[in-house]
């Protein structure tokens, strides 16, 4: 089988897909760029680093966020306004990408769905 390039993002550091069954729908993070997609389609451009995010059961977005002043928070991410809500908070964290979110805060009430 030969690998063909989906679309060219040209993103800085893409990473993270997360599938959304639901939606049918490719996920995924510019992490260094602060930008969410939906496959190709540029979804948001955030203020801050974006380590991962995983689709909700109220159709939604979690995203790990990490700011330049160290502050690391989890949010709820309102896709149809794009309103940010934090969940959970935290700081003093060593600088590490945000991506540990998976080991962190695996809340996952079936497979692919965050509650």
């Amino acid at each position: 089988m030969q690998a063909e390039l989906f679309f060219d993002a040209k993103a800085t550091l893409g990473e993270g897909p997360a599938w959304d069954e639901k939606t049918q729908t490719l996920y995924w993070v510019d992490i260094l760029s602060k930008r969410i997609y939906a496959g190709a389609e540029l979804l948001a451009e955030l203020d801050d680093f974006i380590g991962c995010l995983a689709p909700r059961k109220n159709g939604n977005l979690i995203l790990a966020l990490r700011g330049y002043e160290g502050r690391a928070s989890f949010v709820d991410f309102d896709l149809g306004t794009p309103q940010q809500t934090v969940l959970a908070s935290l700081s003093d964290l060593p600088q590490t990408a945000s991506t540990t979110a998976s080991v962190i805060l695996p809340v996952a009430s079936s497979p692919g769905r965050w509650t």
